[in-house]
């Protein structure tokens, strides 16, 4: 392949009517036919470098799109984060609600169970025989208001005038 300073370096022999035909001939052949290898290689390397940058923008528009799909997935994996989040507080809170609820009903019945309990410790007392009353006393029984002696029955004859008739069980 002729370099660029060859041919500005060229000389040619001088005949008879000017410089040697042969030899300028010679010398424009090889130069045409390096010139057309550099014309078709240029349009390679053309046609190389455009397909190249078409690859590079398809691969450039796929990255985007990829970073926009990431983002897209991060959001809905927070999102659902969050959303996981907030029913596991709910249930926390709805368990911890049903908890206090269940021990209130259950403070509650076995409040009753000694309410009714004091009136059937009298009674049993009176089948056993241990009740102490006199067999021609009229007995009243009944549980105290306002939860002044909670847990207890009053046991009377019923007398007025009589404070020591009643007594507590």
């Amino acid at each position: 392949m002729i370099k660029a300073n060859e041919i500005t370096a060229q000389s040619f022999k001088k005949s008879l009517f000017g410089l040697n035909k042969a030899e300028v001939d010679t010398f424009l052949s090889t130069v045409q036919r390096d010139y057309e290898a550099l014309e078709k290689d240029n349009e390679k390397l053309k046609a190389d470098k455009d397909k190249s940058d078409n690859e590079l923008k398809e691969l450039r528009l796929k990255v985007f799109e990829l970073e926009n799909k990431l983002k897209e997935a991060e959001a809905a994996s927070d999102a659902a984060q969050s959303s996981a989040d907030d029913f596991a507080a709910e249930e926390t809170f709805k368990s911890s609600t049903a908890d206090r609820i269940a021990e209130k009903a259950k403070d509650d019945a076995a409040k009753a169970a000694d309410n009714a309990s004091a009136t059937s410790k009298f009674f049993q007392q009176k089948e056993e025989g241990t009740a102490v009353v006199g067999d021609d006393d009229e007995v009243f029984v009944g549980e105290i208001e306002d939860n002044r002696k909670p847990n207890k029955v009053m046991i009377g004859d019923g007398e007025e005038g009589e404070d020591d008739d009643f007594e507590f069980l």
